[in-house]
């Protein structure tokens, strides 16, 4: 017996469908990582036991106030606390945690800031409150940042 020809299309577009949810939310679930931002982004961690912390929402506030100079240098900003890692508006992200820290070479206790320059190293680690034009001379003075004033100027 013959299947009828609107039964087959059906079928077919709802295995569409199946197929274009899956994919949506496989790719919703993929944890992002650090390296993702490499060469396009300095990535500004700034970590402490709680991301509402008065020392890590103080010197946020600082960053923020020098929005200007964050999008001069590409700058993006990643909170972490004990149990995750947000973005600059406190907004979970789908990262490891454990592999961030790793990577950005803290422990656990570390309460500061670090920077992770362009090419995925880290450039300066330290405390907070730290200036942010510490942070950003600090950059001004690599390599990488003279070539890209150089071209845009």
């Amino acid at each position: 017996m013959k299947t009828p020809l609107p039964h087959l299309i059906f079928a077919k577009s709802g295995y569409f469908c199946l197929l274009v949810v899956l994919i949506h939310f496989s790719q919703d679930t993929h944890a992002q990582e650090l390296a993702d931002y490499q060469w396009s982004n300095r990535i500004l961690v700034l970590v402490d036991t709680d991301h509402r912390s008065k020392a890590l929402q103080s010197q946020l506030r600082l960053l923020q106030e020098s929005s200007d100079d964050l999008v001069d240098r590409d700058l993006i900003i990643f909170l972490v606390d004990n149990t995750q890692i947000r973005n600059a508006k406190g907004e979970p992200i789908p990262m490891d945690r454990e592999k961030v820290l790793k990577t950005i070479q803290v422990k656990n206790d570390f309460s500061g800031v670090v920077l992770i320059g362009k090419d995925g190293g880290v450039k300066f680690k330290e405390t907070f409150q730290v200036a942010p034009q510490q942070v950003f001379d600090l950059i001004d003075s690599m390599p990488m940042r003279r070539s890209e004033l150089r071209n845009k100027g």
